[in-house]
């Protein structure tokens, strides 16, 4: 029996994971990322030197650049890969469940309102970029979640100030950037929570506020100092080099910002998968407003203000250049919670309130029941245009003899990674493509025709793959064209 509403939300979990479990070996669908390769090269690319590590024993740091920015990621699914091999569903299952238990922690002690969880399963865990985003074996989704972890943290803090939630907080923000160095930039949220916090109480200017401030700003400074002496020192050589590639460039200049954001934000929010989830958001912030000057309910004020900071601080993906789907997973999930919290809040106004409260509600749930409409279609449309060309083109390499072998090309770390192969990505000017037969010798090579994937990394350097291979063969993912050239 369902005693406790922990155990009503555990089985809304086990819902979300059997309605998860159709899409663990499916290929990304081709419209979650438009203007990348996104899922499709980076879920192999962000298990590589793992798969390397589980296959033949070494962690090449200097081999590719998703060790040095997801080291914690990397750990993380060291032990799925070493029993249970190094499968798409080994790794796809392993960070779900990872996911999911981030989500039964926050639900347990009464640490986060349920009912705003349960209804964020249907308002923003089913949509459609952040439900794909839940299963690849990719670390935003992870890192996503640990700062909401911190963020639960704070609210905890908000009820009784004590410094273990500090610590806590502290913890997730740095586990978040271990996950992944990107987030490094969500840092700053906890000093930021924790004077919003006493803004709100009225307390800032206390000296429990100023020392419980100084106290996070320490937590972060160790934090710091246990990533550097842990993590950066040892590999500095290839972490810099990395970073200079991946930072340079990267924001869009001050002149040209306001016309090239807009476009950028505009052109993803009023997507197909995206417009409902958007008036979702955009008519929750008249409700947060009435919510916040005429409500008594505090954890629901603490909570929407938390969760503002945070969606407030993502707006910045937006200015850059460039911005991959998977960027966008934390501005989902931020500003879905707070728009699901106003929409909880008006649930129990009309069930308990005036007449206004309950036009309120009435007015809002037009927007709830699209969102999650949008939502289902979506999941359905999912369901019905899977593909496994990826698993498919594994399981033929996995018949070969590769064990020995190595596969190269951006591609071959997804579409090798069951063959047992050592898997070796190469990019023009910046990993494998010097001396990449003379150090390599691969069996394999997989490139897209024109080599677009590599920048042209093998002809740039004298290797003409039609010549030297001996057989081919043609795979089509999604709408990527490749060549599988078996080299004597």
């Amino acid at each position: 029996m369902l005693r406790k509403p922990e155990h009503v939300f555990l089985l809304f979990l086990l819902c979300f994971l059997a309605v998860q479990i159709p899409f663990l070996q499916a290929d990304p669908h081709p419209e979650v990322s438009p203007y990348s390769r996104d899922a499709f090269t980076d879920e192999g690319l962000n298990t590589s030197q793992v798969t390397n590590k589980v296959n033949h024993g070494y962690f090449g740091v200097d081999e590719c650049d998703n060790l040095i920015k997801t080291p914690l990621f990397s750990a993380w699914l060291y032990p799925a890969y070493k029993l249970f091999g190094t499968t798409i569903l080994a790794g796809r299952t392993w960070v779900l469940l990872g996911c999911l238990f981030l989500l039964f922690w926050i639900s347990r002690k009464q640490r986060f309102p349920l009912e705003v969880l349960m209804l964020s399963l249907f308002t923003v865990f089913l949509q459609y970029h952040v439900f794909q985003y839940l299963h690849f074996t990719m670390a935003e989704a992870s890192s996503t979640l640990l700062i909401l972890a911190a963020l639960v943290c704070m609210l905890q803090y908000a009820k009784a100030p004590k410094v273990k939630f500090i610590m806590g907080a502290a913890a997730f923000l740095w586990a978040a950037v271990f996950t992944k160095n990107q987030f490094a930039y969500a840092l700053p949220l906890m000093p930021g929570w924790i004077i919003l916090i006493h803004l709100q109480q009225k307390t800032l200017f206390s000296a429990a506020a100023w020392k419980n401030l100084f106290i996070s700003l320490g937590m972060l400074a160790l934090g710091a100092l246990v990533y550097y002496l842990i993590w950066y020192l040892p590999v500095k050589e290839t972490y810099d080099y990395v970073m200079a590639d991946q930072a340079d460039g990267r924001f869009i200049p001050l002149a040209e910002l306001n016309p090239m954001a807009t476009d950028h934000a505009l052109e993803f929010l009023t997507g197909k998968y995206m417009r409902a989830f958007t008036w979702f958001c955009l008519a929750s912030v008249p409700l947060f407003l009435v919510h916040v000057f005429t409500s008594s309910n505090k954890t629901y004020t603490t909570l929407s203000l938390l969760l503002l900071l945070w969606a407030l601080f993502e707006v910045h993906k937006f200015a850059m250049w460039f911005v991959p789907s998977r960027y966008l997973v934390p501005v989902l999930i931020s500003w879905g919670l707070f728009a699901t919290v106003q929409f909880a809040w008006a649930l129990q106004n009309a069930l308990n309130g005036k007449v206004y409260t309950r036009l309120l509600f009435l007015f809002y749930s037009l927007f709830f029941l699209w969102t999650v409409g949008t939502h289902l279609s979506a999941v359905n449309t999912l369901y019905q245009e899977r593909s496994f060309a990826i698993l498919e083109t594994n399981r033929y390499l996995a018949k070969l003899n590769l064990k020995n072998r190595t596969v190269a090309g951006p591609w071959a770390p997804t579409l090798a990674r069951e063959s047992g192969a050592k898997v070796i990505p190469v990019w023009y000017g910046y990993f494998n493509d010097e001396f990449l037969m003379e150090k390599h010798n691969p069996r394999i090579i997989i490139s897209e025709k024109g080599e677009t994937d590599s920048g042209g990394a093998f002809e740039k350097r004298g290797i003409y793959l039609h010549e030297r291979a001996d057989s081919t063969r043609e795979v089509n993912v999604a709408h990527y064209n490749l060549v599988i050239y078996f080299l004597p």
